[in-house]
């Protein structure tokens, strides 16, 4: 009895994750603009290549599978603010 309301408490919490992180996706791509607007105008060059490093060139469908298939593996990806630092080391340092 208490190993299944343990599982329940468990499967409850990953739903409730699942659901979470695909609504953070799914609004974030909702919103207008860009990760990489700014005051300054960047060429349509760079801009494509910055696009295409981050995978924002990809379909959404591609980039949401992706985006799950790295959470599972909590990958949380690079820094946009900070050059060269990984989302995980940041949370490690703030530890």
């Amino acid at each position: 009895m208490l190993v299944r309301t343990i599982l329940e408490k468990i499967a409850f919490s990953l739903l409730s994750l699942f659901v979470l992180a695909s609504a953070t996706f799914f609004l974030m791509k909702a919103i207008p603009g860009d990760p990489f607007q700014s005051e300054k105008t960047i060429p349509a060059p760079i801009k494509k290549r910055i696009e295409a490093k981050y995978g924002l060139d990809q379909p959404m469908m591609t980039q949401y599978v992706k985006y799950m298939g790295n959470l599972l593996q909590l990958d949380f990806g690079t820094s946009m603010k900070r050059q060269h630092w990984t989302v995980n080391r940041i949370i490690q340092d703030s530890f």
